[in-house]
């Protein structure tokens, strides 16, 4: 059986890691924000987070479907120009989610 050995080489202290850089689809979806949070109002979509890799984490009103998430999509394509994949915030619930959308921030 093989050891591993591994050391540090740096100070203890407070440790703040950096913001993760955002893709180039999640920066349109930032200078498109007003675009993008209208259209979440119109399909019945709150608290908008974009990941590092650009998908939107976002919270459904109760008499919203997987439809209006979908027709919500469509929407931003065609008014920003950028593909988004919209994931609901309940799957932050589940053990094996996407690291990604732990790093979702606000739009």
């Amino acid at each position: 059986m093989a050891s591993v050995m591994l050391t540090w080489a740096g100070t203890i202290g407070s440790i703040s890691s950096p913001a993760p850089a955002l893709c180039p689809d999640a920066q349109a979806l930032r200078r498109h924000r007003q675009a993008v949070l209208q259209l979440a109002a119109q399909h019945g979509l709150s608290q908008i987070r974009v990941t590092p890799s650009g998908r939107l984490l976002l919270s459904v009103a109760e008499n919203r479907t997987y439809v209006d998430i979908a027709n919500f999509d469509a929407s931003v394509e065609e008014a920003v120009g950028v593909a988004v994949e919209s994931v609901p915030d309940g799957v932050l619930k589940n053990e094996g989610r996407s690291e990604d959308l732990d790093q979702a921030t606000p739009l």
